[in-house]
């Protein structure tokens, strides 16, 4: 959950020379290719999960703002070239997704 949201900031937010909603802790812990260093505070949890959703309509209301201008082309790792914010709105979505899938299977082994 903390890499989703860490993810979504740096996809839409950084790449657009915007500040983001989250602290460098977070945005450090959970940024890609970090792998978990230990198990999640109930506080940790309890902030991750209402990022989660307040993210979305921040998101949203910064996008109908016009607070995002610029976005600065990248590729992502999985070697998807993102020219445009819509492009990474849309890849965020299946990153999202993606991770969705992950976190299903693992509630099933668990």
């Amino acid at each position: 959950m903390g890499h989703i949201i860490v993810a979504q900031q740096v996809l839409i937010y950084i790449s657009s020379d915007l500040e983001g909603y989250i602290s460098e802790e977070l945005l450090n812990l959970y940024r890609p290719g970090t792998k978990p260093a230990k198990q999640a505070s109930d506080t940790e949890v309890n902030e991750l999960k209402e990022l989660l959703i307040s993210l979305i309509e921040r998101t949203e209301s910064d996008f109908f703002d016009g607070k995002f201008i610029i976005y600065n082309e990248r590729t992502t790792s999985m070697g998807f070239h993102l020219a445009s914010l819509k492009e990474a709105l849309e890849y965020n979505n299946y990153h999202e997704g993606l991770h969705l899938g992950y976190m299903m299977n693992i509630r099933k082994l668990v």
